[in-house]
């Protein structure tokens, strides 16, 4: 005879769980989450509403064999759509901002639990996009934790860090196109002639070549790229553009030989506005 993992009682030959209690377990999840979500909707995150709310989850989480444990990360889980509806249309208001600070601080929600699913993260994005567009420039902690690569300039304040980052550059290559090697006609034993051949047309490519991986490094005067073979430093007041990818951002300085120079793997929505909005305070 099974026990039901749930309830711990007898679940039938070979059985673990109750289809009830598994229905009531997976249900309760969703609406501890949605619970949270209203809380933030509502504008209900006063200390005594919020008091209230916990009580309800408590119980609600008790009546459906949920852990402590467990719904600590569903409440982190429950912020954290609280912050993707915030960011719906792009922006963080101080208002947005101070209802979910009072979420996270009533349920004790630390970084490390809020980054499982990378809420603080978005979170820090989106009040350091504001500050910016503002024309305020944030000091950011490093949320990587580990020290740096970089010297920094006097005065210069650390904004935001991305790791895992891959560079690439921008290289120019040469082939030629529509040569032959032309035909051999035979004068006498021994003896050949070789007629019509030449190189063909030579044509230059520019072509991305990768370089390495490292630390993404955006400050109040530069940006900054760090890995084991190849450091970079690009100074805002020489950039002339900026471009997004999917993955990841392409930028271009002054020079008559400047070429574009791409990092990859990053945030590129969060990096491209955020070096807009920093060159266009310069």
């Amino acid at each position: 005879m099974g026990i039901c993992k749930f309830c711990a009682q007898p679940a039938g030959f070979l059985r673990k769980q109750h289809k009830e209690c598994l229905q009531k377990h997976t249900q309760a999840q969703e609406q501890i989450q949605l619970a949270i979500q209203e809380a933030y909707q509502q504008h209900k995150t006063a200390p005594q509403e919020l008091e209230t709310l916990r009580n309800s989850l408590n119980q609600r989480a008790t009546s459906a064999f949920i852990d402590p444990s467990l719904q600590q990360d569903l409440i982190a889980k429950g912020v954290g759509r609280a912050i993707e509806t915030a960011l719906e249309d792009g922006l963080l208001s101080v208002d947005e901002e101070e209802r979910i600070k009072a979420l996270i601080a009533f349920f004790q929600l630390s970084q490390e639990i809020l980054d499982k699913w990378g809420y603080y993260t978005r979170l820090m994005q989106a009040y350091i996009l504001r500050q910016v567009m503002e024309g305020v420039l944030p000091q950011c902690l490093n949320l990587m934790g580990d020290p740096l690569p970089f010297v920094f300039q006097k005065g210069e304040k650390l904004i935001w860090v991305e790791q895992g980052v891959a560079y690439y550059e921008t290289k120019t290559t040469s082939r030629y196109v529509g040569g032959s090697q032309g035909v051999s006609v035979r004068i006498m034993k021994g003896v050949y002639y070789r007629v019509g051949a030449f190189k063909g047309r030579r044509i230059q490519e520019d072509q991305l070549q990768y370089v390495d991986t490292g630390v993404l490094a955006i400050t109040t005067k530069n940006l900054y790229f760090g890995g084991k073979v190849k450091s970079v430093r690009i100074p805002f007041a020489k950039l002339v553009s900026i471009s997004p990818y999917e993955d990841g951002i392409s930028v271009h300085k002054e020079g008559a030989n400047a070429k574009p120079q791409v990092f990859y793997n990053g945030d590129s929505w969060f990096l491209y506005n955020l070096l807009t909005n920093i060159h266009n305070l310069g």
